[in-house]
């Protein structure tokens, strides 16, 4: 029991660390900006992807870059399946890929779906989405 609570402080110090991290650094406020953000990797050649639901943009998956001194934030794709708003659960990447699954939630109720589905994001240039 002892090591669960020790692990659960551990990965809750590293979340809390890296979300005041990304805000002290990417010049973005990222806890008032980004609700949801539970998904993010980066890919080989260094860039930042955030699964999570944007404070104007809505939900969808999101590029976090920076050029100098400044950072951007550019939306990669929406979370929409079949029309519908959608919410992503998870994010992953494999070479130049990126791979999301996504659920729809009637009303917004996290525990009822009605359709899902697995974004394939090639980013080879020119970004392009799949949705299985």
């Amino acid at each position: 029991m002892r090591k669960v609570q020790l692990l659960t402080v551990f990965l809750l110090l590293c979340g809390v660390t890296t979300i005041f991290g990304l805000q002290a650094n990417a010049g973005i406020d990222v806890v008032t900006e980004f609700v949801n953000s539970e998904n993010a990797v980066f890919t080989d050649d260094g860039r930042y992807f955030v699964a999570a639901n944007h404070e104007s943009l809505g939900h969808g998956i999101y590029e976090i870059s920076k050029s100098g001194s400044s950072h951007s934030v550019e939306q990669i794709t929406p979370c929409v399946i079949n029309g519908e708003d959608c919410w992503f659960h998870g994010l992953t990447t494999d070479g130049n890929v990126l791979y999301a699954t996504a659920l729809v939630h009637p009303n917004g109720n996290p525990m009822e779906n009605s359709a899902g589905g697995l974004f394939r994001i090639t980013l080879n240039g020119s970004t392009t989405v799949d949705i299985a």
